[in-house]
């Protein structure tokens, strides 16, 4: 099983492992500040090495504060200068905006980077409800054609790591859009296949991995909620699949908003 603390919306997180090897939690260092050497882990049983940090594109292009693309590709530069080679963004930002900035920035580097970009279903409820029909949220036709948008805006001949942004289990028995996304694998359109777990219903994804529809799987993990370690951690171990670790920092109240004294009303 591989765990990565990925971006906390564009901001960085190390963490060291406590009680359980499997779970990282505090105390959180900087590599921003701090010359500690960039770790990297296998994404998966048969993945690539990618840092154990990587660069959270979401924020790049959308309305989460005003920032330059001189200033987005500014901070791309130095994730690559301190040994990030993952980046995880979503087509839906910002107009795929964030995408299109890192497909222009890779095309003039040199570095081997590993790009995961995200598909949201098309309009409907927002997440999926138990009463929405794959074929009205995530259909052949629109994946396929998210899929080419999304090769367009990063300029590449392959996604390297392409998650759906968001699932339902009542889609768990006929899993027709992951299986449209095994047959543009097939294809060589995409390497590796993911899913982010909803925030609802993240053991959702448990059947997905033993299934072995999937070779990754986005959950929220941290120091406030941990209960994908009673089984999604141990499935995916069981599995070989890759596990990225998003709001790590609780969206910003474990990064030191908040002191040790504090008191909440």
């Amino acid at each position: 099983m591989t765990i990565f603390l990925i971006h906390e919306n564009s901001g960085w997180t190390r963490a060291k492992p406590f009680a359980n090897p499997h779970i990282f939690t505090g105390p959180i260092h900087s590599p921003l500040a701090s010359n500690l050497p960039m770790q990297t882990r296998s994404l998966g049983y048969e993945g690539p090495l990618v840092s154990e940090i990587s660069f959270g594109g979401w924020v790049i292009g959308s309305d989460r504060g005003p920032q330059s693309e001189q200033e987005s590709i500014a901070a791309l530069r130095v994730a690559l200068d301190r040994g990030v080679n993952l980046i995880d963004t979503t087509a839906d930002s910002g107009d795929s905006l964030s995408e299109q900035i890192i497909g222009r920035f890779l095309r003039e580097q040199t570095e081997d980077v590993f790009v995961a970009s995200k598909i949201q279903p098309s309009s409907g409820p927002w997440p999926p409800s138990p009463y929405c029909r794959w074929q009205d949220r995530y259909s052949a036709a629109y994946l396929r054609e998210r899929v080419h948008e999304r090769l367009n805006h990063l300029q590449k001949d392959q996604i390297d790591l392409l998650q759906l942004q968001t699932w339902t289990a009542a889609w768990n028995d006929d899993p027709q859009p992951l299986l449209v996304l095994k047959q543009l694998q097939q294809e060589g359109k995409i390497d590796k296949i993911g899913i982010n777990a909803p925030e609802q219903d993240q053991s959702c994804v448990i059947q997905l991995m033993r299934d072995g529809l999937v070779d990754t799987v986005q959950i929220i993990f941290n120091l406030f909620q941990q209960e994908a370690a009673s089984q999604i951690l141990p499935v995916a171990e069981e599995t070989g699949t890759g596990v990225l670790v998003r709001v790590p920092l609780d969206e910003g109240s474990l990064s030191g908003t908040y002191p040790a004294d504090h008191q909440f009303a």
